[in-house]
């Protein structure tokens, strides 16, 4: 389940929504986000109910266990997750270099989850941006202080935050081969417009693209052939715009508008489209 659109393209309203069909219809289903970044700041009930939860949790992490009746532990179902925190503008004179950070989402992750698994076991650990969490704005940086003492966080330094990323994202493909040897349909979302979340994404036998008003379904095997060869020349910055040209859609569903209660609740866009992705 991937985006047209950089940042609103309703991805996590059709997953959950289609979850919560497939369940009710008998289905062993679940969603998974790989990797999620959230704000403390222009999101802040995540960091409140991290605090809450006594786990790093974004919120579309959290509606998507919802959706999936708590199949399997949060942190499985969110193997990689971020939170990012703008710095606080000290001095207007430095205002390029403000809005430099802003434009950056590395130099802002204040807190990461990792998960790992090793047979049936869970490792879970936190990790403090120490001199990314000193820039916050001082009564926000002290709740995120707050609940990295709660989560025993470790301690890291901004640039190592890439390569950790880089490694965890390798890892989440475990969690993701364990999941879908223990549910008959896993859901996986990507984040943002990114093609694929992980490697092993690429194996998935369909893919939606959800854009304002219509979800797409294309072949997985196509998509991925064609996700490859763009990967060849262009490397890792790849867009769900640049494959679409070159992979025919199976076909595609209108989506209805819903308001903000019933965002992530099935309606009958929702069983045409599950229907056609459990097809043959």
């Amino acid at each position: 389940m991937t985006g047209l659109l950089e940042l609103d393209s309703g991805k996590t309203s059709v997953t959950a929504a289609l979850v919560r069909e497939a369940r009710a219809q008998g289905v062993d289903a679940i969603a998974v986000k790989p990797l999620g970044a959230h704000s403390a700041w222009y999101q802040h009930d995540t960091l409140e109910r991290s605090i809450e939860m006594k786990m790093l949790i974004g919120e579309d992490a959290y509606r998507l266990w919802i959706a999936s009746d708590k199949a399997e532990p949060i942190e499985l179902l969110s193997p990689l997750d971020m939170m990012i925190a703008p710095p606080e503008l000290q001095d207007i004179r430095r205002l390029d270099s403000y809005l430099f950070i802003l434009n950056n989402t590395f130099k802002q992750v204040v807190m990461v989850r990792t998960t790992k698994l090793k047979g049936h076991d869970i490792t879970v650990n936190h990790y403090l941006v120490e001199d990314i969490v000193e820039l916050a704005p001082l009564t926000l940086r002290q709740e995120v202080i707050k609940l990295a003492r709660m989560v025993r966080a470790k301690r890291l330094i901004s640039n190592k935050v890439f390569d950790l990323v880089m490694r965890s994202i390798e890892a989440s493909d475990q969690v993701l081969e364990y999941l879908a040897a223990r549910h008959e349909l896993v859901i996986i979302e990507s984040f943002n417009n990114a093609t694929h979340p992980s490697p092993s994404s690429l194996l998935a036998e369909k893919v939606v693209l959800v854009a304002p008003g219509r979800a797409y379904i294309f072949d997985g095997r196509e998509y991925a052939r064609v996700v490859e060869d763009i990967a060849k020349t262009k490397g890792l910055t790849i867009t769900t715009c640049d494959v679409i040209r070159y992979v025919k859609p199976l076909g595609s569903v209108e989506l209805h508008p819903r308001s903000e209660e019933e965002l992530d609740k099935p309606r009958e866009d929702t069983r045409k489209l599950l229907g056609m992705l459990l097809e043959g």
